[in-house]
């Protein structure tokens, strides 16, 4: 399922290798112009921007998942904020810290108070 292979990788990110993951990574690529639904979306963006491999198309994606409320009726709030968390992280311009820890940053994430 691509929302827990997100999920998955998201959480493996700057805790292990990318070659320990790279067939969830390719599973991911392959599904996720697929993907209709606001979960499995934002957790597969998610997961693919913990690896700096957030899909070029992603905005498209996201767009393309919104509108389909018009025919499946609007989604749950905690739905849209993770969808909206996965289009987030896919915005280069913006400085985020929300995978200070994964492979994306070289520095240790240092907690502060």
């Amino acid at each position: 399922m691509p929302d827990s292979t997100g999920a998955a990788l998201a959480g493996l990110a700057g805790v292990v290798g990318q070659e320990k993951v790279a067939r969830s990574i390719l599973y991911l690529q392959g599904e996720i112009d697929r993907l209709r639904t606001p979960i499995s979306l934002g957790w597969s963006l998610l997961g693919l921007a913990a690896w700096n491999l957030w899909p070029s198309n992603g905005a498209a994606l996201v767009e393309r998942c919104l509108a389909n409320q018009s025919r499946y009726g609007e989604y749950d709030t905690s739905a849209l904020c993770l969808l909206f968390l996965g289009a987030l992280v896919g915005e280069m311009d913006t400085e985020t810290a929300l995978f200070s820890h994964s492979s994306r940053n070289q520095v240790p994430a240092v907690l502060t108070h």
